[in-house]
C-alpha cells in the first residue's frame, strides 16, 4: 500500500479485485489475504500493523476492514486536535537557551584538546643483538634462529 493514499481507498480495491476471483471460481484463503493486507500497510500504520499481527484470534477481512475504518477516524480526530492546538498556540516558537559557563557531568572528559594531526612516532634505534637499525631486539630474526 502506498502511505499517500487513502488505505480503505486502496483496501476497497483489493475487495474489488477479491470479488473478481470468487467470479472467476479463484478461492483463496481469507486469512492469508487479511495478512497479507496487514503486511501491506504503509509505514505510517506500523503500530497499527504490530498490534494486528499479534491478535490471538484470527480476522476477518470484514473486520481488518473494521479496524482500519476506526483507525483512520482516530487519525482524523487527531489530526484536528493538532491543528486546534497550533492555533491556540500562535505559533510561538520555543527555543532551548544554555547559558555560558554551565558545565556538564561531561565536560571534565571532553574538555581536553584532541590533536589528530600528530601521529606517533617510532622510536629510532638499533638491534642490541645484530645492531641493525630496521628493528629492536625482541623482533630480531637471528635472535630467534639461534633460540631454535
Amino acid at each position: 500500500m502506498i502511505d499517500g493514499k487513502s488505505v480503505m481507498e486502496q483496501l476497497s480495491k483489493i475487495d474489488h479485485i477479491l470479488n473478481n476471483f470468487k467470479q472467476l471460481n479463484l478461492n483463496m484463503n481469507e486469512s492469508i489475504i487479511v495478512s497479507s493486507v496487514i503486511d501491506k500497510l504503509p509505514p505510517s500504520w506500523r503500530d497499527i500493523k504490530r498490534n494486528l499481527k499479534h491478535k490471538k484470534e484470527e480476522l476477518s477481512l470484514e473486520d481488518l476492514a473494521n479496524h482500519l475504518h476506526l483507525e483512520k477516524g482516530m487519525r482524523k480526530q487527531d489530526e484536528k486536535q493538532n491543528a486546534a492546538e497550533k492555533e491556540q498556540s500562535g505559533h510561538e516558537c520555543k527555543i532551548h537557551v544554555v547559558e555560558e559557563g554551565q558545565k556538564n557531568k561531561f565536560s571534565n572528559k571532553w574538555s581536553q584538546p584532541t590533536n589528530f594531526n600528530k601521529f606517533k612516532e617510532k622510536k629510532k634505534g638499533a638491534c642490541y643483538y645484530c645492531e641493525k637499525s630496521s628493528h629492536f631486539k625482541k623482533n630480531c630474526r637471528l635472535l630467534k634462529k639461534k633460540d631454535n
